[in-house]
């Protein structure tokens, strides 16, 4: 059993989780991952912007593939790809899956909208999630005007 449910059997990888979040923890005894403040709605005071730093968790199960490289990117409302990456997965486990916390600081934000979150394979997209990007109401002045994150329902 993988940590979101039974490992399915599947010809190929799949994600089993793609979770947004201001800060992860890993406990150095355990290796365990605490996920703080998970959302998926970011407010930002102007546009264009960019995007605090935060955190993606990335869990994958193998199935019944020998895939080991995977990709990430997050896509803006209008098109533009404003982060791009790839990870290799050199260990699935006893349990044929893997995690990862991935970093992210300084995503550019163009536009108010839903950013596409994807976690793909060179062939097929694996997962995709959003980030609804806003402009939230004017703070007066001498408040911070720094984008906040609002947790995930």
């Amino acid at each position: 059993m993988g940590r979101f449910g039974p490992v399915v059997n599947s010809a190929n990888a799949y994600v089993t989780a793609l979770i947004f979040c201001e800060k992860a923890i890993t406990e150095a005894g355990t290796g365990l991952d605490t996920l703080v403040s998970a959302f998926e709605r970011l407010q930002v005071q102007t546009l264009p912007s960019r995007m605090p730093q935060f955190f993606v968790y990335v869990a994958i199960a193998r199935g019944e593939s020998d895939e080991s490289e995977f990709y990430f990117a997050i896509i803006s409302p209008n098109g533009e790809v404003v982060v791009k990456g790839g990870f290799r997965v050199e260990n699935w486990g006893a349990l044929h899956w893997s995690a990862f916390i991935l970093p992210l600081a300084e995503v550019p934000l163009p536009t108010a909208g839903l950013y596409v979150v994807r976690v793909f394979a060179p062939d097929r997209v694996l997962m995709e999630r959003y980030i609804d990007v806003r402009i939230s109401p004017q703070s007066p002045a001498g408040q911070d005007n720094s984008p906040t994150s609002e947790p995930s329902p």
